[in-house]
C-alpha cells in the first residue's frame, strides 16, 4: 500500500444494506501525488480480489492537481456525505486531495 499523499481517489459499489454476498461490489482507484495510481475489485463486505498497480506521467499529475486546484471553493463547499434516501443501487464515493 501506498504511503503518499492522495491525489484523487474514486470507489464505485453496492449499497450493502440490500446487496449482501453479491458477486461484485465495484472498484476503486486511488491516484497519489507521485504518480503512482493502483486499483482493486471487491467482491461483497469489501472484500478485495484484484489488485494492480501502475505509474502515471507526472505531467499527468500535474494536470489533475491544476484540476483539482482550479476548483478548490467547489469541493470544499461540497457535503462530506449526500444521501439520497436509498439503499439499492450503487454508491460513489470521491477524494479531492484530504477532501
Amino acid at each position: 500500500m501506498c504511503k503518499n499523499k492522495i491525489l484523487f481517489g474514486y470507489r464505485l459499489g453496492n449499497a450493502g444494506c440490500c446487496e449482501d454476498e453479491v458477486d461484485n461490489d465495484g472498484f476503486s482507484l486511488v491516484i497519489y501525488e507521485n504518480g503512482i495510481a493502483e486499483y482493486k475489485t471487491y467482491v461483497f463486505n469489501n472484500i478485495q480480489i484484484e489488485y494492480e498497480k501502475f505509474y502515471i506521467n507526472l505531467k499527468i499529475v500535474e494536470e489533475i492537481k491544476s484540476i483539482i486546484y482550479k476548483n478548490r471553493r467547489k469541493i470544499k463547499s461540497l457535503d462530506d456525505y449526500i444521501y439520497n434516501e436509498s439503499c439499492d443501487g450503487s454508491m460513489n464515493k470521491f477524494i479531492f486531495g484530504k477532501k
